[in-house]
């Protein structure tokens, strides 16, 4: 490797994200790292708020890609033989950096950090409860539960990405889910470092920011989950669009309880019960559409 290619490369897909900025200034202000670092924004960017560095690389795409994509076209251009991810609206915290590559190099080849959940109006604290919650710093190091780590904090070597052939284009979210349940079947172990922290600075901030979103990432989601149904032990009832839709009041609710016990610390959020029980009622039935229309495809399939 020549003297000058960097060692390290954070990968950032951006769709018109107001907060890339921050993110990427906050990945270059890291320290406690020695090696050569280069950062790659990949997707569109009409607020032009990404920082004029040496280190930054901006790829702009000519249409609107999805994470998968933009995530994808990052790896191909990445020049590090380590890669660290970032949403556009997660901004690592100081440290976060130091931390990844330190657990990495303990030797667990694929790492995820924590999101923490800033306080910006109870409709984004809402949304991140419920989507975002088993990414608390509060949840337990180790192995992480489901296989499940974030992209939107993940650090690994590239070389498993491209052993696992990138994340699934065909899915427009689930992606990092899918990839980490791929990796798994490859017999790479995964690890949860709370320590590594990035705050997940989303812009749902309304009641139709936070209902879109409760529906837009339900049916990709249980695809994967129907999708590595032998590793996850998907219980029957997530199998069928009316077993999902006839017991989703009970499946909201005990998806709901099951945050606040794992994370006492929300104690102070109770009030974001009612719109984190709605949303786990709106993802199941999102879900149950997501699997009719899996379904039709695959009977058009057979067909064809």
């Amino acid at each position: 490797m020549l003297a000058d290619t960097p060692r390290l490369s954070v990968l950032i897909p951006n769709l018109h994200c107001p907060r890339v900025g921050d993110t990427v200034n906050a990945a270059l202000d890291q320290t406690g790292v020695d090696e050569r670092l280069e950062v790659i924004v990949a997707g569109r960017d009409r607020h032009r708020v990404i920082p004029a560095d040496a280190r930054v690389r901006f790829i702009e795409t000519e249409r609107d890609y999805t994470p998968s994509e933009a995530r994808n076209l990052a790896i191909r251009e990445a020049r590090g033989e380590t890669i660290l991810f970032l949403d556009a609206d997660c901004v690592p915290e100081a440290g976060w950096m130091q931390q990844l590559l330190a657990t990495h190099r303990a030797g667990h080849p694929i790492v995820g950090g924590a999101l923490v959940f800033p306080r910006e109006g109870f409709w984004s604290v809402a949304d991140n409860i419920s989507a975002a919650h088993g990414f608390l710093p509060s949840t337990p190091a180790g192995e992480p539960r489901g296989f499940h780590l974030s992209a939107a904090n993940l650090c690994l070597p590239k070389r498993l990405l491209d052993e696992a052939g990138g994340f699934d284009e065909t899915l427009v979210c689930g992606e990092d889910f899918d990839l980490m349940m791929r990796l798994g079947r490859l017999g790479y172990p995964m690890y949860f470092e709370p320590g590594a922290r990035a705050a997940h600075r989303h812009g749902r901030r309304d009641l139709a920011g936070f209902l879109r979103h409760a529906a837009a990432w339900a049916p990709d989601s249980i695809v994967v989950r129907g999708r590595h149904a032998d590793l996850l032990g998907t219980p029957w009832y997530l199998k069928s669009p009316h077993t999902l839709r006839l017991f989703s009041p009970l499946l909201a609710l005990g998806a709901s309880l099951r945050i606040w016990l794992r994370h006492p610390e929300l104690v102070r959020d109770l009030p974001a019960f009612p719109a984190v029980l709605v949303a786990k009622f709106i993802w199941c039935w999102a879900a149950a559409r997501g699997l009719e229309l899996a379904n039709s495809r695959s009977a058009a399939g057979r067909t064809s």
